[in-house]
């Protein structure tokens, strides 16, 4: 079937419907766990996301980003994350769909990056992706390093 943004978004939105009451199998550490690292706080509701709520965040979210999921596929990953048979990384389950997403870009949704030091902004961008969260590899190969400016020495 042919990506349509509208009609995964639709089906989505049936999908939460369709699953609203029913409970998910994951006990009472996983619930304690879900509610405690993954469920964003709903201010127009007093209290913090359900299971069902957040997987409609995730994956409106994803289809916000542009992930072409076709409306089989919103389906399908619904009934599967519904059921624990799979879910997204830790950090995107805490960031899709929120507004730090939409302000700092999907640098916010990595958990590391790499660079090679071969300028001064290098080491400026590590700090600015440290700040986000995640962790920075550095390579410092002389093919890279050399590349830097002299430091000059002190009298």
């Amino acid at each position: 079937m042919v990506f349509n943004v509208e009609k995964s978004y639709k089906k989505l939105l049936e999908c939460k419907e369709k699953y609203e009451n029913k409970t998910p199998n994951f006990g009472i550490l996983g619930y304690v766990t879900f509610k405690r690292t993954y469920a964003r706080y709903l201010p127009e509701k007093n209290r913090t996301e359900e299971w069902v709520e957040a997987i409609y965040r995730w994956i409106k979210g994803s289809l916000d980003l542009g992930t072409p999921y076709t409306e089989q596929e919103v389906e399908k990953l619904f009934s599967y994350m519904f059921d624990l048979k799979c879910l997204y990384s830790g950090r995107h389950m805490w960031q899709l769909g929120s507004p730090t997403v939409q302000k700092v870009g999907m640098d916010s949704l990595m958990n590391f990056w790499s660079f090679p030091i071969d300028n001064m902004l290098a080491f400026v961008k590590i700090f600015d992706e440290l700040m986000l969260g995640g962790g920075c590899g550095f390579s410092v190969e002389e093919q890279y390093i050399s590349m830097l400016p002299t430091v000059k020495k002190a009298n």
